[in-house]
């Protein structure tokens, strides 16, 4: 008798009734693990200074603004579902002689139990979900407009299963995957464009099935008018075998160290409108950022992200004003 989760709960926002074959595995990996990432509809693809720009496209990491950046963020979501993520990143070198950027990140995610019924409906113990991404990412500056990266990345999730017929189970798997990037600071004032390809890799077995990683490529761009005091960020993800995702959205900043944040995420349409809000405060050289996420019926996800930025990078000899973060507020 095969197990059926009742509330298989994937930070993706989707309830499942278990894996099939073909289906995909670590749905994890296609949540931004930034809050100023989510409350502008998931979109990043092309932010360099998001704290956790080695997970969005790893060949920002080259063209930060502060030479040491440390970050950690939090997400509630519902049915008891936790997340934590942290990031470490460093660029250093010339623009003269093309900076070169490094980063490593962890993202964890687990459950509170959840009931589990059989394919009758009938209770049959309880599931904890728990799940794991490690990277490590490296960039360069071809130029001082043009940066190339790649990382590499561990991945793994696992349920355990207890109270049920049978006796106490875990199932699980793991992963390596790669991601590459590129991203150019074009001639218009504040205007980057970037791209990026995630979570290459190979089938992976679990329940007895094959399933594939969600591989996904990430086409966008950002910017800024009026002075900086709108910004704006917009992107297109394409799944492996899956239907293309608008992301995007606006920030407004009415003081100079705070900025309000409005997107739009046409992958969560039919789950409330597809909207997401957030708010972003700068002291000195500490970001911290929020966002808020309805998911309908499904409840809400909320998330805080703290950022420390520790020095300045040189200025550059190309397009020296480079388009401003979306998220910070200077």
């Amino acid at each position: 008798m095969r197990l059926l989760l009742v509330a298989e709960m994937y930070p993706t926002g989707t309830v499942s009734a278990g894996a099939g074959a073909g289906t995909t595995a670590a749905d994890f990996l296609l949540t931004p693990p930034d809050s100023r990432s989510a409350a502008l509809g998931n979109s990043g693809v092309a932010d360099a200074e998001s704290p956790f720009s080695l997970y969005n496209n790893p060949a920002l990491l080259s063209d930060a603004k502060s030479p040491l950046t440390l970050a950690g963020g939090v997400a509630e979501w519902p049915l008891g579902l936790q997340a934590q993520h942290y990031a470490v990143s460093s660029v250093w070198g010339t623009p003269a002689d093309g900076p070169w950027g490094l980063g490593i990140f962890l993202s964890q995610w687990q459950t509170a139990p959840i009931q589990a019924t059989d394919i009758y409906g009938n209770a049959n113990g309880r599931v904890r979900y728990t799940a794991r991404n490690v990277g490590l990412g490296l960039a360069h500056a071809l130029s001082p407009a043009l940066h190339l990266g790649g990382a590499v990345k561990t991945i793994s999730q696992r349920f355990e299963e207890t109270g049920r017929a049978g006796g106490n189970t875990g199932t699980g798997h793991s992963a390596l995957a790669w991601d590459f990037g590129v991203a150019y600071d074009t001639p218009l004032k504040y205007v980057r464009v970037a791209a990026a390809l995630q979570n290459t890799g190979n089938d992976v077995a679990f329940r007895q099935d094959q399933e594939k990683l969600p591989r996904a490529l990430r086409l966008g761009m950002q910017g800024a008018f009026f002075n900086r005091q709108f910004q704006w960020a917009a992107e297109g993800r394409k799944l492996s075998g899956g239907a293309l995702a608008v992301k995007g959205g606006m920030g407004f900043r009415p003081f100079p160290n705070m900025i309000l944040r409005m997107g739009f995420d046409s992958g969560l349409r039919d789950i409330f409108l597809g909207v997401t809000t957030g708010v972003g405060f700068r002291l000195r050289n500490v970001d911290i950022d929020y966002a808020f996420v309805p998911l309908g019926n499904l409840g809400t996800t909320q998330r805080m992200t703290l950022a420390w930025r520790i020095g300045k990078t040189a200025p550059r000899t190309r397009n020296a004003e480079r388009p401003p973060s979306l998220w910070s507020a200077n």
